[in-house]
């Protein structure tokens, strides 16, 4: 059954403020409606491409779960959603504090592209930079 209405739902945020959780969480309470693309998951940007395009031709509404800090990521899945026409656009910012970003990372014992709390340490610093300088513009 396909939904009257998809959406192309944007996730924005650190790593560790909670994107996957509540994208997984959101798949699995709503299966029929609703599909998790995650670029962790699928490996790169074009198979989150695949996913998305392949779920919403079915009905469901996708939501990508990928950090998407800066308006270039951003732009590219709305344009995405500008291919099915009547898609809407949503965009859920976690404004995660990094203490608690960081606190997730260290505790985190297994992550698909993040193999240390070291590791995740450094991502988290390195994108708490440049969301810095997006927040700025």
């Amino acid at each position: 059954m396909s939904n009257p209405e998809k959406v192309v739902l944007i996730l924005v945020g650190l790593v560790g403020s909670g994107k996957s959780a509540f994208a997984t969480a959101l798949e699995s309470h709503f299966p029929r409606q609703w599909r998790r693309c995650n670029q962790d998951d699928l490996g790169n940007r074009a198979q989150v491409e695949i996913l998305a395009k392949n779920s919403l031709r079915k009905g469901l509404s996708v939501c990508i779960d990928r950090t998407n800090i800066d308006e270039s990521q951003r732009a590219h899945w709305i344009r995405l959603a500008h291919e099915f026409p009547g898609t809407r656009v949503w965009v859920i910012f976690f404004d995660t504090p990094y203490e608690v970003c960081a606190l997730r990372l260290q505790r985190r014992t297994s992550h698909p592209t993040i193999h240390s709390p070291e590791m995740g340490l450094s991502v988290l610093s390195r994108q708490d930079t440049l969301m810095e300088k997006v927040l700025r513009c």
